[in-house]
């Protein structure tokens, strides 16, 4: 069965909605963009791999999920 994404997103309860095309790459120097752009490539299913965000709070974090 497939769910659309607004039916995914909508028990996270979170305050607003947020997309990577508002966030400010400027606002947070310290975010790798390149890295970014390559997660946006899903290609870390293929490999198998995991994707992390870790920094402290107050950098967007959960904007970038």
């Amino acid at each position: 069965r497939r769910c659309s994404v607004e039916t995914r997103i909508k028990p996270s309860k979170l305050p607003y909605r947020m997309t990577l095309k508002e966030f400010d790459f400027r606002f947070q120097s310290s975010i790798d963009l390149k890295r970014i752009k390559e997660v946006l490539t899903l290609a870390f299913v293929a490999r198998t791999e995991n994707v992390i965000f870790l920094e402290p709070p107050g950098y967007g974090k959960t904007h970038l999920v």
